[in-house]
């Protein structure tokens, strides 16, 4: 059974300020100053988002739209990231599964990814390989609204851990008319934030979107100890007492759908580099999934 837990306002504050932190998303500026810089750009008028949709047409192609403005608009010597936010899953199915059709409202996916899907039509974004965050949209905020995103969020959470071997958790938005909610979702059940007010609270709206957009690898929840190689393998690092071990993979054996426990998934492959004495070079390994969160 899942755990949830859903923070207060101050509660929130605190997480966002730990998962943020040190992230590589704010080097070298403040929220506030990124603020007066949008103000400088007529995005933010000192009340509300200029450019925020009004009309529930094309919702999820104008928040993606909103959401790239804003990036295309901040100080460009400080951030530079080729992710972009696209509502293009919401219309056609995403590959990567079997038997399931996943149509993530909005996606953050690296902005080559999204070029070659407007360019080849019969290019699908892939779910295990090509996207970073999803979000689940609604017109308006409602505890009914609220309730129904966040269980097709969950949902889909769980098909992309189960199909991206090298993710541990997942970050996922609900967009809920001028409200936003981050969840992280990881094998230990979930935690929301707040409901945050998009116009009431501008400085915490652009921690979440910018931490998310421009996070690292850890925010993002994937395992740094596992590195992609030549021809789309993978290379797993396993350290003990200080001494290191490398295996290339060449199989995926077993991945859980649940969310709980270490374990969850298993490999075979071929130890590469070693400094344990019971292993060799060119030995057949299998290997598990440990489960340790870097962010704790």
């Amino acid at each position: 059974m899942s755990i949830h837990w859903v923070l207060s306002e101050d509660e929130t504050i605190s997480f966002l300020e730990h998962l943020f932190s040190n992230k590589g998303a704010f080097s070298g500026i403040t929220i506030e100053d990124i603020l007066k810089h949008l103000e400088q750009k007529e995005l933010w008028d000192c009340s509300r988002w200029k450019t925020y949709p009004l009309s529930d047409s094309y919702l999820e192609a104008n928040i993606a739209a909103f959401f790239n403005e804003i990036l295309d608009n901040l100080p460009t010597d400080l951030f530079l990231c080729k992710r972009r936010w696209t509502g293009k899953g919401a219309n056609k199915p995403l590959s990567g599964f079997s038997g399931a059709i996943q149509k993530p409202d909005l996606m953050l996916c690296e902005g080559s990814t999204i070029k070659k899907c407007k360019v080849l039509e019969e290019h699908q974004f892939d779910l295990r390989t090509d996207v970073y965050v999803i979000s689940e949209l609604k017109n308006r905020y409602s505890t009914d609204n609220m309730r129904a995103s966040f269980i097709k969020l969950a949902g889909k959470v769980i098909f992309q851990l189960e199909n991206q071997d090298g993710q541990y958790a997942m970050p996922g938005l609900q967009i809920l008319g001028n409200h936003i909610i981050l969840t992280l979702f990881n094998q230990g059940g979930s935690v929301s934030t707040h409901p945050l007010h998009i116009h009431q609270c501008p400085e915490v709206f652009l921690c979440v979107l910018l931490g998310i957009t421009f996070g690292d690898t850890v925010v993002l929840g994937f395992d740094t100890t596992i590195s992609p190689v030549e021809e789309g393998k993978k290379k797993v690092q396993i350290i003990r007492d200080g001494k290191e071990c490398f295996v290339l993979v060449n199989q995926l054996l077993f991945i859980s759908g649940l969310l709980h426990g270490q374990g969850m998934t298993m490999w075979s492959g071929v130890v590469t580099q070693a400094d344990f004495p019971e292993l060799e070079e060119g030995q057949k390994v299998v290997i598990k999934d440990s489960f340790v969160d870097p962010l704790q």
